[in-house]
């Protein structure tokens, strides 16, 4: 008789991120409940979620609608798939509102992981290699810049969580990063700050492709590990990574080291992905920072054999150590809508919102046009959504795609009068 495993909730299933957790536990037997933010999520198509729900908005509403789903569930479990959700379940954990064990760091690794300068320098003790970072409190500190420090930079904010209700409240957008190629560039980035008396952190521009390392923490140790290479992001500097490639193994092994010491001195418990630069021209890995959570290239993972969600379920819920996945290292995963639309962005010469720069530049359209077709026939291409085992959320997405498109054309022929 097969086993039966106690029911959990996916905070968050509604994206590329949530929809593997969903499968890897629904796979082995587990009844999976999904919150969402939006119906038109892909998570609730899912074979896997035995039931669904759109998020009930607010502190005091979240809690009480976890706690209802948790008893008419028998719910043990909870797993979220977002920063802003991690903070929440830590909070209501740590003020003991939730019957349910959410599966999160501590507040205080948390905390850590998130702010950027103090990751970097909590990195720099694990002997790895951050960019030379600067912070300034106001504009004239431009004048001045640090030693070592040349451009060109990048400009981000060092705790997303805290400055965004500030800046919604002025107006202003929360750019995840902006690169400025020297000091007019810079200043005209941060002119719009000042009203606010805050300013983004100043890093040094790190060259080459973004190189994930993710493990999953436990006892002070990495318990599984994966590793990724960004193959195309969309939109350019400023998207998320629309395909990524398996890394071996064992390649990088002193750099995971260094990762997992990082993990482990910040007293981090949980699936995390440390990011870095790896430019391949000087065998150079660039420390960039700590995503404490679940990543977006989660499908990835997912279709090498190594399985986070169920591995954290199973270690930090159950207590429980699986047998080790028979993993491959030579699968390429695609998130197909954003990357066709970041081929069209490049044949039209549109970075939608993003920006080519001198570091990055425009790739070249005929080897990106013969790249994405040669995918569709690679033995070793899986997708971010699409699954024989599980079709549903494909074809869901491809429902909500169309629809959007059907919506955009009526608007352009003047279709949808008032």
């Amino acid at each position: 008789m097969a086993r039966r495993f106690p029911p959990a909730i996916v905070y968050g299933g509604d994206t590329s991120v949530g929809l593997p957790i969903i499968r890897e536990l629904g796979q082995r037997g587990v009844d999976v409940t999904v919150l969402q933010r939006r119906a038109e999520g892909v998570g609730r198509f899912s074979k896997h979620a035995m039931r669904w729900e759109l998020i009930d908005w607010g502190y005091e509403n979240q809690i009480a609608q976890l706690e209802r789903l948790t008893r008419a569930v028998s719910a043990r479990f909870i797993l979220a798939t977002s920063e802003d959700f991690v903070r929440f379940l830590i909070r209501a954990r740590d003020e003991g509102r939730l019957s349910a064990t959410p599966l999160v760091p501590s507040r205080e690794a948390f905390d850590a992981a998130m702010d950027k300068l103090a990751s970097a320098t909590a990195a720099r003790d694990a002997g790895l290699s951050p960019p030379t970072a600067w912070t300034i409190q106001s504009l004239s500190e431009l004048d001045a810049p640090p030693p070592g420090f040349a451009f060109p930079a990048i400009v981000k904010w060092p705790e997303k969580g805290e400055i965004w209700p500030i800046l919604e409240a002025a107006g202003l957008p929360l750019i995840k990063s902006a690169y400025a190629g020297d000091m007019a560039e810079l200043k005209g980035l941060l002119v719009r700050y000042a009203p606010i008396g805050r300013f983004p952190m100043i890093q040094g521009f790190a060259p080459g492709a973004y190189l994930g390392i993710n493990l999953l923490m436990a006892g002070g140790k990495a318990v599984l590990a994966q590793q990724e290479l960004e193959v195309a992001m969309w939109p350019p500097e400023q998207g998320i990574d629309c395909v990524v490639k398996a890394v071996p193994l064992s390649a990088h092994a002193e750099l995971r080291a260094g990762a997992e010491r990082l993990l482990a001195n910040l007293g981090y418990e949980g699936p995390a992905c440390v990011e870095f630069r790896w430019d391949e021209a000087s065998g150079r890995a660039t420390w960039l920072e700590i995503n404490p959570r679940f990543w977006g290239s989660q499908p990835l993972a997912y279709h090498c054999g190594r399985h986070f969600g169920w591995w954290t379920y199973s270690v930090l819920g159950l207590g429980e150590t699986p047998p080790p996945p028979d993993a491959r290292d030579d699968i390429v995963a695609r998130f197909w809508i954003p990357e066709t639309r970041r081929l069209i962005g490049i044949l039209m010469n549109n970075p939608e919102g993003g920006y080519w720069t001198p570091a990055a530049p425009r790739p070249n359209p005929l080897r990106e046009a013969v790249e994405y077709v040669a995918r569709y026939v690679s033995p070793k291409t899986r997708y971010y959504i699409w699954s024989f085992e599980d079709p549903g959320p494909f074809i869901g997405d491809m429902a909500q795609a169309a629809r959007k498109a059907a919506r955009l054309a009526a608007d352009k022929l003047g279709l949808n009068g008032d």
